[in-house]
C-alpha cells in the first residue's frame, strides 16, 4: 500500500460517516493521507503498534524513517496534544473510540500524547515513510 502525503498537519476522521475536512482526492477520501506534503510517496514502516493508553500520558514510538501515523482508538476515549504537552483527562482533543487520527510530519509524530478519559482505552497505530 503506497500513501501520496502532502503537509504538516493532524487529521481526525470521524468512523463510518466520515466527515471529510480536506479536498476529495481517491487517497484522502479514505482518510490516510494530509494534503500537501510535497507529493512524497510513502511507504509503511515497520512498526505497528497496538497501545494500552492509560492514567499517565504517553507518546509513539515512532520509526526512524516514519513522516505519518494513522492511530485508531479501539476502546474507550482518548484526549490529545502535539504540542509536546501532556493532556488530561479532560484537557486536549477528545477521540472517540472507533475514531482515526492521521499524525503528519516528524516535529507532530514525536510531540504526540495521549491519555485515556476514562478507563484504559486500546488504540493500533501504523506507520508510515519514504523508503
Amino acid at each position: 500500500m503506497k500513501l501520496v502525503i502532502r503537509p504538516l498537519i493532524l487529521i481526525l476522521v470521524l468512523g463510518a460517516g466520515s466527515l471529510a475536512l480536506w479536498p476529495s482526492d481517491p487517497v484522502e477520501a479514505q482518510g490516510v493521507s494530509c494534503s500537501g506534503y510535497n507529493e512524497q510517496v510513502l511507504s509503511p514502516v515497520a512498526g505497528f503498534q497496538t497501545i494500552t493508553v492509560g492514567v499517565a500520558a504517553g507518546g509513539l514510538t515512532v520509526p526512524q524513517r516514519a513522516r505519518l501515523a494513522v492511530i485508531t482508538v479501539v476502546t474507550d476515549n482518548v484526549r490529545y496534544r502535539d504540542d509536546g504537552t501532556d493532556p488530561t483527562a479532560t484537557v486536549g482533543h477528545l477521540v472517540t473510540a472507533g475514531s482515526t487520527i492521521v499524525v503528519c510530519g516528524g516535529p507532530s509524530l514525536g510531540a504526540f500524547r495521549m491519555i485515556r478519559q476514562t478507563g484504559d482505552a486500546t488504540a493500533t497505530v501504523s506507520y508510515y515513510g519514504v523508503r
